[in-house]
């Protein structure tokens, strides 16, 4: 949104004449001066009525292209812009506009999403409003008042209208998302290379490739399974039978979705579980390929683990070193120290014999002699197993038995 502020106060000057220049795009500007009886009865009536304990400082008519727009600052920094018709089109301040200015339903959105901020500025485009609040957080709204995204400036955003968005897209969205309408598309240039933002009703937000391929999806409900890949159905279904996904997402080299209880969960482009992301070391992770995987962990996989292959690998900067993890195939999770030592060893079937202490599968081999070892961890002074019945067992490093846990 533009502050109407500085070109107002460079109109200060010219109280008691017209000026003439060139605006921005080479046309003739024309403004003037406005005294009380000049300014429109209903422009001064829309001030007394939502501002009455602000005046009037300034008043100008600007016509610019032959467009005719009143601007008017108030005391306190307030600054107003109507149209030829008195319509008003613009609202700036420093401080909290009244709620009369604003739209009940944008009201409602703020005060629902951002409790603890403010409306500042309000803006009517051709075919959407926007507000700015407190925090400089710009956020657009259909005519109807309909949420339609948060605008970041940073962002190369060309407004799309329904007629000039990509067919595949179209097809797409009334193929999976027939009951819904687009509210807003936009045609993003970041870093060349563009993508295509769809805001559909519901408040659902799609995200389109350069070659219209979907890459992400967001919902405040259930996605449709016609959008997410059957194996990650699957697993959702088994692991997750009281979840549904409201967030789908494909990266360069892997995919992942988001639960209504709000766990990210990522797959293999092939749609193999990974892991769960935790959102506290989301930043921190660096994904690693194969071929950068160091040579003590490859090794340590390939004698331990021959059958299993790396589906994927991460580098962990943590708050007290750095940590490697792998994802095996057959659901196998490994977890290496800086010095390449494992640390951690998860599986839903029996971990090899050569991975654990002989110590302890001495120890499980005569107290449990019907189940065996699934998960092995190493602490700074212990050693923990967990065993197929769901018993954890913990160890000394010497790997003399200390305790059981039965929860």
């Amino acid at each position: 949104m533009k502050n109407l502020k500085l070109v107002i106060m460079a109109l200060f000057v010219t109280l008691s004449f017209s000026s003439c220049s060139n605006d921005d795009d080479g046309g003739d500007s024309t403004s003037i001066v406005l005294t009380e009886n000049e300014t429109p009865v209903t422009i001064q009536t829309y001030v007394t009525t939502h501002f009455p304990s602000r005046i009037i400082d300034l008043a100008t008519q600007t016509t610019t292209n032959g467009v005719v727009t009143y601007e008017i600052l108030l005391s306190g920094n307030t600054n107003l812009v109507f149209s030829d018709s008195y319509d008003v089109l613009e609202i700036s301040s420093m401080d909290q506009l009244p709620n009369s200015v604003i739209p009940q339903s944008i009201l409602d959105y703020v005060a629902e999403h951002y409790p603890d901020n403010y409306i500042t500025e309000w803006e009517l485009e051709d075919d959407y409003q926007e507000v700015e609040l407190d925090n400089d957080l710009e956020l657009e709204f259909t005519l109807d008042g309909v949420f339609i995204r948060v605008d970041h400036d940073d962002d190369d955003d060309e407004i799309l209208a329904i007629a000039d968005i990509p067919s595949a897209i179209t097809e797409y969205i009334s193929t999976h998302f027939s009951s819904s309408t687009i509210i807003g598309a936009w045609m993003d240039n970041d870093d060349d290379e563009t993508t295509y933002e769809i805001n559909l009703d519901g408040d659902i937000e799609l995200e389109f490739n350069s070659q219209f391929e979907i890459i992400s999806i967001e919902s405040d409900s259930q996605l449709p399974d016609s959008v997410i890949p059957q194996t990650i159905l699957d697993y959702v279904a088994e692991y997750y039978p009281d979840n549904y996904i409201t967030e789908w997402e494909l990266e360069d080299n892997y995919q992942e979705v988001e639960l209504d209880n709000d766990i990210e969960l990522e797959f293999t482009l092939d749609g193999e579980f990974i892991r769960v992301d935790s959102d506290d070391d989301e930043d921190d992770d660096d994904v690693l390929a194969l071929d950068e995987i160091p040579s003590a962990i490859t090794d340590y996989i390939s004698t331990h683990f021959p059958s299993n292959s790396v589906i994927a690998a991460w580098l962990d900067n943590e708050d007290d070193g750095v940590e490697y993890e792998i994802k095996l195939s057959g659901d196998i999770d490994l977890k290496f120290d800086s010095q390449f030592q494992v640390l951690k060893i998860e599986s839903d079937t029996q971990l090899p014999d050569s991975v654990i202490p002989e110590a302890i599968l001495a120890y499980v081999s005569e107290n449990y002699p019907s189940n065996y070892i699934t998960e092995w961890e190493l602490d700074s002074n212990e050693q923990k197993v967990e065993l197929d019945n769901d018993i954890e067992l913990t160890f000394t490093l010497d790997g003399v038995f200390v305790s059981v846990d039965n929860d």
